[in-house]
């Protein structure tokens, strides 16, 4: 109402926002925020006027010590004394020369935005010098990065555009967060010599965990799912040009949408912005899209696929911010040394990961689908860094074992966690056998997943002898029955342990990541010498220096298994309801889940049943 009550006065004439001198905007809002463009203070107060009708008739005001005039061309402006002749109660501050005023998170004045990027890089680090300090795992500092991190940087660049420089900086404060140890010196920032392209960002991150390139994968490829900031900006000035070309049309278009095609049809265009936008948009239909034609004609690219979101006739719609930035990102040349010429695409997998598909005849990404599955936060970080190959001993390549002297050849990880005799002696290979096979509960599955079967795992671990197509699984021992068939098939404490292939319960994958991670625990005091539990839980401090403390592993085992099972309880209500179910198919269904809930928590332990209380509504 107050919009349209505005445009519609002739009165207010408004400025203009392009060469057609016909073309002028008057009101925007967003939200409770509006702002009104005036040639002078005369129809500004105009303005005002309908702004006092519509709070009038709504039972709203104005927030006069929240508003503010900012001056266009100060110096010229002839009529300020109209003000003198305005009440002081109902006067609207005007902006001082040195002084910013934000709309919308962006600051301007006078001579019109003011970048305030050196600023939040400045707070940026502040925070993540502070996240530093937690011990998070990988995916919680990614996620740090993605969300509480880039996120305003990238808002700003909607108008702000980086320089090279701030782009290398950005670059250099994620690599710090992502690469050097928890207890790194902080990054330092010239924040003042920002805006002349001679910040610095110094730290003790020299050898990366992980090469650029590959830590934009994301989590489920083996990578760190980082962000390209160049590439991102790019991705976003296409967005933005396309899906104004599939707006512009609209019958409630903005002023803007008119004005941007007014000067593209003229070949007049006075926007800094709008030229930028249009080349990288060409440049992507006809370079990447092939879509030289929608060049020609104006027309938006749209694509149909199930990633898009179509509407119930099947229309395509234009590529989200999200596919742009993923199609730009596989053809982009890589940056890394070892890679370069070659398409981010063309990306090679590291060694382990092609020894993975050659050796256990499926395929990485799956492996690091089932790692993100993992419950135990930090059991699920280090399986990740340890097949990502992203833990801090890729310096040791080549090189004498620190902790038994042997050469370690090209592989610190095989070397470290399997064949060095320190870490053997570290692992009772007999009580962990046992271990696995007890706390799986003979590789049954303790999750309650309908589509994994205990007929299915029985079949498969624990085999009968007239069973002639079982094929036994020759890494680990699964049957203690005294059978001499069964004794050939010793247990072997090697990669295949690690493997999580399709055929493994869940219950394996867990106990394996525990296990990994107390061995990763005990290296790090090994070859750090640093007490790095100060961050992970108390149970972790009790971990012995030279033997693997199963009573440990066990704590935080049935620890997962309450966990699991809880989560399972608490949403029975809401499964009951959504089902329909009747009181006796609840009673029914309550019974069997505790049934098993309290076969699962009995196995190899003295503990006491957790005491269970029914769900709502019961």
């Amino acid at each position: 109402k107050l919009a349209r009550t505005i445009n519609a006065d002739n009165t207010i004439i408004g400025l203009p926002i392009s060469p057609n001198p016909q073309i002028k905007i008057k009101f925007t809002q967003f939200a409770d925020d509006s702002t009104t463009y005036n040639i002078n203070y005369e129809q500004q107060q105009q303005s005002i006027k309908h702004f006092d009708n519509f709070c009038a008739s709504t039972s709203s005001s104005l927030n006069f010590d929240k508003s503010a005039i900012i001056e266009i061309n100060p110096h010229k402006i002839t009529d300020k004394h109209i003000i003198n002749n305005i009440p002081q109660s109902k006067r609207i501050p005007i902006t001082k020369k040195d002084q910013s005023e934000r709309v919308l998170g962006y600051f301007f004045n006078h001579n019109g935005l003011h970048r305030k990027l050196p600023e939040t890089m400045k707070t940026l680090i502040k925070s993540l010098v502070l996240w530093k300090t937690s011990g998070t795992t990988l995916k919680t500092k990614t996620t740090i990065i993605n969300t509480y991190s880039l996120s305003p940087i990238t808002y700003l660049s909607y108008l702000e555009e980086f320089t090279k420089d701030e782009e290398i900086q950005i670059n250099k404060l994620i690599s710090w967060f992502m690469n050097s140890p928890a207890n790194s010196e902080s990054p330092t920032l010239n924040t003042n010599s920002i805006e002349n392209n001679s910040s610095t960002i110094h730290s003790r991150a020299k050898i990366p965990l992980m090469c650029y390139d590959r830590s934009l994968k994301p989590l489920k490829e083996g990578g760190w799912g980082m962000w390209n900031i160049q590439l991102r900006q790019v991705a976003q000035k296409i967005w933005i040009y396309n899906r104004f070309l599939q707006m512009h049309k609209s019958a409630n278009n903005s002023i803007y949408m008119i004005s941007w095609m007014d000067q593209i049809i003229n070949k007049s265009i006075s926007s800094p912005y709008l030229i930028k936008i249009k080349k990288e948009w060409e440049n992507y239909a006809t370079q990447i899209g092939h879509l030289k034609d929608k060049v020609q004609i104006l027309q938006p690219i749209l694509i149909k696929n199930q990633t898009s979101q179509t509407n119930t006739n099947n229309i395509p719609l234009p590529p989200t911010l999200k596919e742009i930035y993923s199609t730009i990102l596989n053809n982009h040349q890589c940056k890394s040394k070892d890679y370069i010429g070659k398409k981010y695409s063309d990306l090679l997998l590291t060694s382990h990961q092609q020894s993975i598909q050659l050796l256990w005849k499926y395929t990485h990404d799956q492996l690091f689908v089932k790692i993100q599955k993992l419950k135990d936060p930090k059991g699920r970080d280090t399986m990740q860094r340890f097949h990502a190959r992203c833990l801090p001993i890729n310096h040791l390549h080549n090189k004498v074992c620190p902790i038994c002297n042997n050469e370690m050849n090209n592989d610190p990880y095989g070397h470290l966690f399997f064949n060095c005799q320190h870490t053997i002696n570290f692992i009772n290979h007999d009580k962990l056998k046992y271990f696995i096979y007890k706390n799986c509960n003979g590789n049954k599955n303790w999750s309650l997943t309908k589509n994994q079967t205990t007929k299915l795992y029985t079949l498969i671990y624990k085999p009968q002898t007239n069973n002639k197509a079982f094929k036994p699984d020759p890494t680990i021992n699964i049957n203690f029955a005294e059978n001499a068939q069964y004794k050939k098939y010793r247990f072997n404490w090697n990669y295949i342990n690690t493997n999580l292939d399709l055929v493994r319960t869940h219950a394996y994958w867990n106990i394996i990541s525990l296990v990994i991670h107390q061995i990763w625990i005990w290296l790090c005091k090994s070859l750090f010498d640093i007490n790095i539990t100060q961050s992970i839980d108390n149970w972790n401090n009790q971990i012995n220096n030279t033997t693997l403390d199963y009573d440990i592993l066990k704590s935080k085992w049935h620890k997962l298994i309450r966990l699991e099972y809880s989560r399972t309880l608490s949403n029975f209500n809401q499964y009951s309801i959504k089902n329909n179910l009747t009181k006796t198919q609840k009673e029914t269904q309550w019974s069997e889940t505790i049934k098993k809930f309290k076969k699962e928590w009995s196995i190899n332990t003295n503990e006491p049943i957790p005491t269970i209380t029914p769900p709502i509504n019961y």
